[in-house]
């Protein structure tokens, strides 16, 4: 470690290798700048006249997060142990790394479900209490 620059050098795991390239050399006017921030949406603009491995200043956490480049699907790598890496093709491109995980899928569903099933109960208990026999009303005041 005491050998490695992390300002101009990545280390990342093999599992990830199939998914990561080999930088090429930084040219000048090659930029990577955030667009737009918020905690589960991040939008970056490229510029890069070779292509190449993006080291991103976020930690990586592979569950729920979806990234796409000009809106179509590219995978994340980890790099330095705890960064997120994405190969970019040459070009100007969008990334775009948005948080959507199943659970909070299902379970903003699941939420719904019971309140709209909480709202029809107590709808159809208003219900039938206005609409309940005159007959049964006065049996029960009796």
């Amino acid at each position: 470690l005491s050998e490695i620059d992390p300002a101009v050098t990545a280390v990342t795991d093999r599992k990830f290798a199939d998914r990561l390239t080999s930088p090429s050399a930084r040219q000048p006017g090659d930029t990577i700048f955030e667009t737009s921030y918020a905690p589960n949406r991040l939008t970056y603009s490229v510029d890069s006249r070779n292509g190449g491995l993006a080291v991103f200043s976020e930690i990586y956490f592979p569950y729920g997060w979806n990234v796409t480049v000009d809106g179509n699907p590219a995978e994340l790598g980890r790099v330095n142990y705890v960064l997120r890496a994405l190969n970019i093709p040459a070009g100007h491109h969008t990334v775009e790394m948005t948080f959507e995980p199943k659970s909070i899928k299902t379970t903003t569903t699941l939420a719904t479900v019971s309140i709209i099933l909480i709202y029809l109960m107590v709808i159809a208990a208003i219900v039938y209490a206005l609409i309940m026999n005159p007959a049964d009303r006065k049996e029960d005041d009796a």
